[in-house]
């Protein structure tokens, strides 16, 4: 398909109605398919077939304009190097003057015209009520704007369907999944060259079993072109995961706990020794998930607040003296 836009202008000093026309050149290789002249009805300067009306006449105020779309199929015999031209008339019914433009396409450089790409998800390993999060980015790799009609569809071959499984778009472009920022999407208008990053979410169900495989489609089916392209989003269930890891080393000053004796270092330089009562313990706290850690409600020093908590008991017999929390990422 080819599209060419023109601004038709009443530049006079009357009201005005003009009688559009095509012709089809007999100069060139042939002639295009089922060419119309289109008016921007939305006024959005973009054809959208499924909204601009086609029209063969218009009437226009002093000073005012609208735009034209002529739209037309190059033959799939074409050949390279065959040019196709198209003659659009306005013709004044006031004052009977006419213009005219011709519009004209080469096949061996036409661009690919309509395309556009869907990348895939990696598949995710979940337990159950666990959300699970694909991210996928759909670009429109084509030469024409296009509009693109977004759905899931739950796949029948697995082991069930996700809760109120959704697609979201990344509203504030930061890449990731934002619960109440991100907003769900069934549609989106990409120009040349624009991409949009889409997060298809949904909840495992609390009744899933150990070893469930849980398939949801992402379908994005192009409006102008008609070109539909898929990904398939794979989750597989185990029991309960950890959503953190958390290490621990301990570190004496030079020596090493032994079968719970007390730690005796040596000092080389004068050769005493003393009892370590210091130990130094650092954790570190890792989010292994790909979601995020809420916090809950507790009470911290009398004040009431909401933190993500996570235990580690303290051994026997030893007390806390002091605590250092350093955060990354």
């Amino acid at each position: 398909m080819a599209v060419w836009k023109h601004v038709l202008s009443n530049t006079g000093s009357v009201n005005d109605t003009y009688n559009l026309s095509l012709t089809q050149a007999t100069n060139d290789n042939g002639d295009l398919l089922n060419p119309v002249i289109v008016e921007d009805t939305n006024g959005n300067g973009i054809y959208d077939p499924t909204i601009d009306t086609v029209i063969s006449q218009v009437s226009l105020n002093i000073n005012k304009q609208t735009t034209l779309f002529v739209v037309g199929t190059v033959p799939t015999n074409a050949k390279a190097n065959d040019v196709f031209n198209t003659i659009l008339k306005a013709t004044s019914n006031n004052t009977k003057e006419v213009n005219a433009k011709i519009d004209s396409v080469v096949v061996n450089i036409l661009k690919k015209g309509f395309d556009f790409d869907l990348t895939a998800a990696p598949d995710l390993v979940r337990a159950s009520n666990q959300l699970g999060v694909w991210k996928h980015l759909l670009s429109n790799t084509g030469s024409l704007n296009d509009i693109y009609d977004l759905s899931l569809v739950n796949a029948t071959n697995d082991n069930g369907d996700l809760i109120n499984p959704r697609i979201f778009e990344d509203t504030n472009n930061n890449g990731q999944y934002d619960v109440g920022v991100d907003v769900p999407v069934t549609q989106l208008s990409l120009n040349v060259g624009q991409q949009s990053t889409l997060f298809v979410v949904g909840t495992v169900p609390a009744n899933a079993q150990i070893n469930d495989v849980l398939n949801t489609k992402i379908i994005v089916l192009a409006q102008i072109s008609k070109l539909t392209k898929n990904q398939l989003d794979v989750v597989s269930v185990v029991k309960n995961l950890p959503a953190l890891a958390l290490t621990k080393t301990v570190a004496t000053e030079g020596c090493t706990l032994q079968n719970n004796l007390p730690c005796v270092e040596f000092n080389p330089q004068n050769g005493t020794q003393k009892t370590v009562d210091v130990l130094t313990y650092t954790l570190s706290a890792t989010n292994i998930l790909d979601q995020t850690l809420e916090p809950i409600d507790i009470v911290l020093d009398g004040v009431a607040t909401k933190k993500v908590v996570f235990r580690d008991d303290l051994p026997p017999n030893v007390r806390l003296l002091d605590l250092t929390l350093v955060k990354i990422n």
